[in-house]
């Protein structure tokens, strides 16, 4: 029984070897100035980012005027689902709409191609509208080229 006291004593007398944690769980040691140099700039790009998350949301939410009804696949929903869980959208529109505009942004530079091609078939389209015109036929033809019923 006396041994088995010495032991708690024991325990209970001895310091506390447990590496320091900062705020992010993460250890330190005492006094190294290295690490509070790497773990300041640990928070301070935490800090960045999520300042950066913040004003992508928000940037996402602003004027959305427009109402879209889809439909999405499990993956897509599960993920628009997480990002309600997780506190960052108040409803499922909003981390929809936030998905597509970071969609739209990530693939700017396809956007940018399609919209010169569309830009160039209307350029055609008002072409053959003058040729056909010209010809006499461009009265059946409507000015978006649909063929008119009377």
């Amino acid at each position: 029984m006396e041994l088995h006291e010495e032991r708690s004593e024991d325990y209970r007398s001895e310091p506390d070897h447990s590496p320091l944690e900062n705020e992010a769980g993460i250890p330190e040691s005492e006094g190294s100035e290295e690490d509070s140099r790497i773990s300041g700039k640990v928070k301070r790009t935490a800090s960045r980012v999520a300042g950066s998350v913040s004003s992508v949301v928000k940037q996402a939410l602003v004027a959305r005027d427009h109402v879209l009804m889809v439909r999405v696949n499990d993956e897509a929903l599960d993920r628009i689902n997480d990002l309600k869980d997780a506190g960052l959208f108040k409803s499922r529109s909003e981390a929809a709409a936030y998905l597509i505009a970071e969609g739209i942004e990530v693939k700017r530079e396809l956007f940018e191609r399609i919209g010169e091609r569309i830009r160039q078939i209307q350029d055609l389209r008002q072409e053959l509208r003058s040729l056909a015109g010209e010809s006499g036929i461009g009265s059946a033809i409507s000015d978006d080229g649909d063929t008119k019923t009377d």
